[in-house]
């Protein structure tokens, strides 16, 4: 790593002129410089703290409190920046200012940065902002500004969703760990060692492998797309917008008016993720199976059929089941009286409203009045596992349904087809590893949201523009013309409704089969006690596969793979992973394993790395109730961000003094493993007997409890 001091002046640049879209008065078109010297620049921080005028480090041992009583500060110390694979660094942050001189002001650059949203807020500093593009504030993916106009800063960890040592992994440049200790104090002025030095360039390094990979496949930087998302959906709209004829029948699917759009966004749900009331907060200690589907949101995407017309209302408020095949519907629906009669509560709170409603963690478990919109898919699951003394269907709305286009299911199949076949295969690594990510991609391409609130930055403000109902129906407008050059809505938002609704419903079924053995349900899969045989379940997905591929001409052995091992993997089907001897969960998104293969403990916690399964010290009975991360073990890694707009100026412990206004503060965060006393609660009248429950708390329960008697016997 090379000290700046003005070595760009005389820098052989790439640079491309390239002709401009507007034509000028003489009737020339204006050309643009464009450099293609891959650029990045990253920065390394202190954060701090004011007590009694006095600049402090963390100090481990002290409680949260303590910490929210003191002044936080944020400090850079250094800044990388490189070219081409050269790294240059500076101290001070306004010295960077002198290097973004020393670049030709003529030409276009994109810096790229890994997690943006970080420097973007000590380069606050230095730089008046011009333009912020973000879809969440304090989250910019790109932006420039006024003193620079010419050079755009770019996100490089909206492109990957990795952090950099994965990323690193991923292109084998390693991210160096471990060898900066954060909680120490260090100032422009701090002496660093060589091994922190080259710490500090390993970053760069990183981001100019990761920008070379896609070079490969963009050729050109400006064409990179933004977002992980953007790199699958260009190749998508490429393939089908291709055919004027599908561009035509896809405008007619934009959603007509305002209230109709918030209909789709109401009925979407994301995965099923809920541990099974019976057994939450108990230590399971038998056998326990795992399965996992195959692809599921593929899977349903090649299966199942999807809305492929206008959603219309004619005056008929009645249920058909018959018609669930063939038709899409959604239904607007009041239950009087409703309760649940399995184990695992199905609807999610958030999606009704209602009157004298009982919760399973999030989960309706009963209720007196409840109004729910909710697709055909929802309404036979709500169907199988809640009672009503009345319901009322208010409207129901219903569309055709088909398969999808045949280009995008032969594309999801091919890209299945490279990530089962290409795994560890020499020389194919960049093709298994694309399409990897693009078919995870394939159902966001769907759901993601038509119009989006503007998100500004002005003067030091995060802003939301809330939209209003006219800004939506212009919106609206805009995407269903046909002759409009934006073809930006390629796949039906509907598509996605349905692609979650089958796959819940597929989760589903399989827990309607073993209700009461169910431990634990996450998107797509599912811990279970004893033995069970869903081979029934694997037939069906596989006659659906068959079907579709018929009418759609499509190869169905496409569907059925092999791995560079000669083991098949058939799309869809319901794996067994590896057995659990011990299992504990304490609701959604909280719950320890312990692997029959390795005996060891493994841990998932919504917000807490999987490495802090060690502060259990392999006593799963620890995972309980007031269970606590601390957020000083060395083996979490959780951190507490604070954005600084007002820092005040200061002198830190080596002299060093900082006027600087803006930055970040991170310090250690923990995790309590805490339970409301509502859900407490509910799980507490599982260890006794029916008879020894109080009245009402059986009514609450009641078709819980029906079940239970009937499986003792």
């Amino acid at each position: 790593m090379i000290r700046y001091f003005s070595q760009l002046k005389t820098y052989k640049y790439d640079i491309e002129n390239v002709k401009g879209h507007h034509k000028q008065k003489d009737g020339t078109y204006k050309c643009e410089k464009y450099g293609n010297n891959i650029l990045t620049f990253d920065i390394e921080c202190s954060s701090a703290w004011l007590e009694n005028n006095t600049v402090i480090g963390y100090r481990k041992g002290e409680d949260s409190e303590y910490w929210n009583s003191l002044e936080p500060l944020a400090l850079c110390y250094i800044w990388q920046f490189s070219i081409d694979g050269v790294v240059y660094y500076g101290r001070e942050l306004k010295d960077f200012i002198n290097l973004l001189k020393d670049l030709p002001a003529d030409v276009k650059f994109i810096i790229w940065v890994h997690n943006l949203s970080y420097e973007f807020q000590f380069l606050c500093n230095i730089l008046t902002w011009k333009e912020v593009f973000a879809r969440t504030p304090h989250k910019p993916m790109k932006c420039t500004s006024v003193e620079f106009p010419n050079i755009e800063f770019r996100c490089s960890y909206m492109l990957t969703r990795l952090s950099l040592e994965s990323w690193g992994n991923q292109l084998g440049v390693q991210k160096m760990v471990g060898d900066l200790d954060y909680d120490v104090i260090r100032t422009p002025i701090t002496p660093l060692t060589e091994t922190e030095l080259k710490y500090c360039e390993q970053d760069c390094l990183v981001v100019d492998a990761g920008i070379r990979y896609y070079l490969k496949k963009y050729k050109k930087q400006r064409k990179i797309p933004l977002t992980q998302t953007g790199t699958v959906r260009k190749e998508v709209k490429d393939l089908l917008t291709a055919d004027k004829m599908y561009v035509r029948k896809i405008k007619k699917l934009v959603p007509d008016k305002p209230s109709e759009y918030a209909r789709l966004q109401q009925i979407f749900a994301g995965g099923y993720t809920h541990a099974n009331q019976m057994y939450s907060g108990k230590l399971i200690d038998e056998l326990i199976e795992h399965y996992d589907f195959a692809s599921s949101y593929p899977t349903v995407m090649i299966a199942e059929k999807y809305p492929m017309s206008k959603w219309y209302y004619n005056g008929v408020n009645e249920i058909h089941e018959e018609d669930f095949d063939d038709m899409a519907f959604i239904f607007y629906l009041k239950f009087y009286n409703l309760e649940s009669v399995s184990f695992n509560t199905y609807i999610q709170s958030s999606k009704v409203s209602g009157k004298k409603m009982k919760y399973d963690n999030g989960r309706v478990l009963s209720a007196e009045y409840l109004e729910i919109y909710v697709t055909e898919q929802d309404y036979i699951t709500i169907c199988n596992n809640y009672t009503w003394s009345d319901m009322e269907v208010v409207r129901v709305w219903r569309c055709k349904k088909d398969y999808l286009p045949k280009p995008f299911m032969e594309y999801i199949l091919e890209l299945y087809a490279n990530k089962t076949e290409l795994k560890d295969v020499v020389g194919k690594e960049d093709l298994y590893l694309q399409s990897k990510q693009y078919i995870n991609s394939m159902y966001g391409m769907c759901v993601t949201a038509l119009i989006q609130s503007d998100v500004k930055y002005d003067d030091g403000e995060w802003n939301i523009k809330p939209l209003t109902e006219d800004d939506v129906e212009k919106k609206l407008k805009k995407l269903s013309d046909y002759h409009d050059k934006e073809k930006h809505y390629f796949l039906s938002y509907s598509w996605g409704c349905w692609v979650t609704a089958y796959a819940r419903r597929n989760l589903w079924k399989c827990i309607e089969s073993c209700d009461h053995d169910i431990l634990y349900c996450d998107t797509d899969s599912i811990f279970v006690r004893g033995h069970q045989d869903f081979g029934w379940y694997n037939e069906e997905i596989t006659e659906k596969l068959r079907k579709a591929c018929e009418v759609r001409e499509l190869d169905f052995e496409k569907t059925r793979p092999y791995t560079p091992k000669g083991k098949q993997k058939p799309l869809g089907v319901f794996d067994k992973e590896d057995d659990c001897c011990q299992f504990k969960t304490l609701g959604a998104k909280r719950y320890v394993e312990r692997r029959a293969s390795d005996g060891k403990l493994h841990l998932t916690v919504s917000g807490i790395n999987k490495g802090a399964v060690e502060l259990l010290d392999d006593d799963i009975d620890k995972f309980a109730d007031g269970f606590d991360f601390n957020k000083d073990a060395d083996c979490v890694t959780k951190k507490l961000c604070t954005y600084l707009d007002d820092i005040p100026d200061v002198v830190y412990p080596d002299g060093y003094c900082s006027n600087y206004k803006h930055g970040i503060n991170l310090r250690n965060a923990g995790y309590n493993l805490s339970m409301t006393d509502e859900y407490k609660n509910l799980i507490h009248y599982m260890e006794y007997d029916i008879s020894e429950v109080p009245e009402q708390f059986v009514n609450h329960l009641r078709g819980t409890w029906i079940k239970r008697g009937d499986i003792n016997g």
